[in-house]
Parts: C-alpha cells; sequence; structure tokens
C-alpha cells in the first residue's frame, strides 16, 4: 500500500534522534494511530496509502540513520543486512543511496532471500515436540539455548 501513497505528505516523529543507535517505533504507532483517529472523527479519514508510505518513510529515515551513524563510528566500507525487513524496496533503495553517496559498499541477498526466521523456529519446535522436549511455560529465555543435540 505505501507504493502508492505519498510518503511526504505526513510528518511522523523520527524517534531517538538524540540516540546514534537507538531503536523505538512505539511513538510513531502511536502518532499514526492518533493522526487516523483525529481524521476520522473530523469526517476525514486521510488516504490509508498515504498514510502508509508516510509512516514507511519515517521508520526508514530512522534505520537508515543509525545504520549509517554505526558505519561512520566503526569506519566498515561494507555494509549488509538481512532479515524480513531487507525485502522492503523502499528501505533497500534509502541504504544503496546513502552507501552510495558514502562510498560504502553495500552487500544485500535477494528480496526473495530476505525472509522471517518465523518458519524455521516453528519447524524447530515442531521437531523439538516431536522427540517429546518441551519447555513449561514458564521457562525462561536462554538467547544460547541449542537446538537439536
Amino acid at each position: 500500500m505505501a507504493k502508492d501513497g505519498d510518503p511526504n505528505l505526513i510528518r511522523f516523529p523520527r524517534a531517538l534522534a538524540d540516540r546514534p543507535y537507538d531503536f523505538s517505533f512505539s511513538g510513531l504507532k502511536t502518532s499514526a494511530i492518533t493522526f487516523v483517529e483525529k481524521a476520522a472523527a473530523r469526517g476525514e479519514l486521510p488516504d490509508l496509502a498515504d498514510v502508509a508510505a508516510s509512516v514507511q518513510e519515517a521508520i526508514v529515515d530512522v534505520i537508515v540513520k543509525k545504520t549509517f551513524n554505526a558505519v561512520e563510528a566503526t569506519g566498515v566500507e561494507t555494509l549488509g543486512g538481512g532479515g524480513g525487513v531487507m525485502a522492503n524496496s523502499r528501505l533497500r533503495t534509502r541504504l544503496r543511496e546513502e552507501a552510495d553517496r558514502r562510498g560504502v559498499r553495500l552487500c544485500l541477498p535477494s528480496p526473495i532471500l530476505c525472509t522471517d526466521n518465523g518458519a524455521m523456529i516453528g519447524v524447530a519446535g515442531s521437531r523439538l515436540l516431536e522427540t517429546g522436549q518441551f519447555s513449561s511455560w514458564s521457562s525462561g529465555v536462554d538467547p544460547g539455548l541449542k537446538l537439536g543435540s
């Protein structure tokens, strides 16, 4: 939907501008919801494509800015990315533009390879369950947990 909207029509906030590497989009979400609710209350429901494009632009602005803050701080000459977010064409375009502007090599997989890891987690969980391995609802988080044997 964002591809069909005007990304500059609504100026949503860019979060944590004073913190060079931190991300938070909860304020943006609240701002977008409030914008739509206020417009609806006035009987002026905005074009949702414009809202989507404007929200996307705010998110992309923050991701690109924070990413290149890190590039600048570390001096890396090659930047890579992956995961579901890298399937977003606007983000890919803006990262490419900024990398080219700064002379940084950008390495991104094809969008079809930029997927969420949820499917892998589901398959891993299913296989563990099939072998009788499961965790109780009160289990804690273990980021170093090994899957399988």
